[in-house]
């Protein structure tokens, strides 16, 4: 798990080392695969869960319970399944410095020196390198992909021959320079993911009549 120290973020655990940020719903600027709760609902009491925004619903996908779907520019919820309860907003923490500071004084905290590409996996063996300023954009994808799987890298063993391929496709993507293609396509199939590009006209500009999608296959 990844701590981002910003003031009044809030998350809720949902086990297994599964993390959500969560947001109050606003009408604009969703953040896909983060939760958002109706502060309306949640203030009379009507409805405490929090819901995972996934993007615009496409005629293939199957609605996943718990979620919010944009559809011809309009927000669709889909209620949580009967008895689920981990989304409930009351269960909801900060992720403040005083937390981090109280977790690091307890008695059973060891703390050790780790090298540079160890000390960028977050729990033990969860490998999701942050995101500097200084990555380009194949870097940015898969970093950001990396911290939203939250991954044990053991388990990506049985995908390599041998242990120097996978140490050698983490260090690419750890090291400063700017990631090729070739690391990025093989970061994609190991991890299962297709890369869909989403290109739309800037703000002002009409030449493109619809949105267009391209996939990575």
């Amino acid at each position: 798990m990844e701590l981002k120290l910003e003031t009044g973020r809030k998350a809720i655990m949902l086990g297994k080392g599964k993390v959500l940020e969560i947001k109050p719903f606003t009408q604009s600027h969703l953040v896909k695969y983060i939760g958002y709760y109706d502060r309306t609902k949640v203030a009379t009491g009507e409805d405490y869960n929090v819901y995972v925004y996934r993007g615009k619903l496409k005629k293939t996908d199957i609605k996943i319970p718990g979620s919010i779907y944009k559809v011809n520019g309009h927000y669709v919820w889909t209620a949580h399944e009967p008895g689920v309860t981990a989304y409930d907003i009351r269960n909801a923490k900060s992720i403040d410095t005083d937390a981090i500071v109280d977790a690091l004084n307890k008695d059973d905290i060891k703390i050790k020196d780790l090298p540079i590409d160890v000390s960028e996996s977050i729990d033990g063996e969860i490998f999701a390198p942050k995101i500097r300023d200084s990555d380009d954009v194949l870097k940015r994808i898969i970093k950001t992909v990396l911290q939203n799987m939250h991954l044990n890298i053991k388990s990506l063993k049985p995908k390599f021959n041998n242990d120097y391929d996978l140490n050698n496709l983490k260090s690419q993507l750890v090291k400063e320079g700017a990631m090729s293609s070739k690391y990025f396509v093989r970061w994609c199939e190991i991890l299962d993911i297709q890369i869909e590009t989403i290109i739309r006209n800037k703000p002002g500009s009409h030449r493109l009549d619809d949105e267009v999608t391209v996939f990575l296959e």
